[in-house]
């Protein structure tokens, strides 16, 4: 089983896949509107969201949204690192 699939939350989350913005286009809030939608639902619901960024660079942007660090790991050998990253509801 790949380690990604081990290291999902086994409680109920919604798992938000990924989002990108043009490098040209960053600091504009356009990844903060991508992710209102979906927080604000998980937040209606009483759902967690789980996410796993790939850019170090990113973690800021994450953490002010409210996800916090789980953990760092590579999800198979030689790849760069995943940071696993929660966020309760609101």
């Amino acid at each position: 089983m790949p380690k990604m699939i081990r290291r999902k939350p086994k409680t109920p989350h919604a798992y938000l896949y990924t989002i990108a913005v043009r490098s040209s286009a960053q600091g504009q809030g356009l990844g903060r509107a991508l992710l209102a939608p979906m927080l604000d639902a998980c937040d209606r619901a009483g759902l967690p969201a789980y996410l796993e960024n790939s850019n170090p660079r990113n973690h800021s942007f994450y953490a002010g949204q409210g996800f916090e660090h789980v953990e760092n790991f590579g999800p198979v050998a030689g790849a760069p690192p995943l940071e696993a990253m929660w966020r309760e509801p609101r």
